[in-house]
């Protein structure tokens, strides 16, 4: 028997029976999401960061649990969940968007011709956003919202 989260656990569900004679166990994606990112931050070193104006900060709970929450856990796959995790079993979807993986790696391979999604993600890091993007400037008259850490 093997867990399986997700569409896949339903459309493939056959194809694993049939090909490799598995059985898969369906089993709540979000709550598999929320228990195993618990035991990562709780247990692993350099599993929780904060990421801001190019600069990565590990962060570490494994002396202290009473700190692991609320966090807000973001789970980016085809789609794009924000989830508020306020307790072990205690979370709720806030909010989320279709346009996720998906979209960026469809749209890219149409537009690159990228034929991997890893082709895709290193191009990505050559190229510069703010030429395509809205920004803050943008909205703003190109002025800063310093107020909230968001340059123009």
């Amino acid at each position: 028997i093997v867990k399986a989260t997700g569409g896949g656990a339903y459309k493939n569900v056959e194809d694993f029976k049939n090909i490799l004679g598995l059985e898969l166990e369906k089993v709540d994606e979000m709550e598999s999401l929320v228990t195993g990112t618990n035991f990562l931050l709780s247990n692993l070193q350099d599993e929780g960061f904060t990421f801001w104006k190019g600069q990565k900060d590990y962060i570490s709970i494994q002396n202290d649990k009473s700190d692991l929450f609320p966090y807000l856990l973001v789970n980016i796959g085809s789609g794009v969940s924000y989830l508020k995790v306020d307790g072990p079993d205690q979370y709720e979807r806030v909010s989320g968007t279709s346009l996720g993986g998906g979209t960026f790696w469809g749209l890219g391979r149409l537009l690159t011709g990228c034929k991997t999604f890893d082709e895709l993600l290193e191009l990505s890091t050559h190229g510069d956003n703010s030429a395509v993007d809205m920004l803050v400037g943008d909205i703003y008259g190109g002025l800063d919202y310093e107020k909230i850490g968001l340059e123009a």
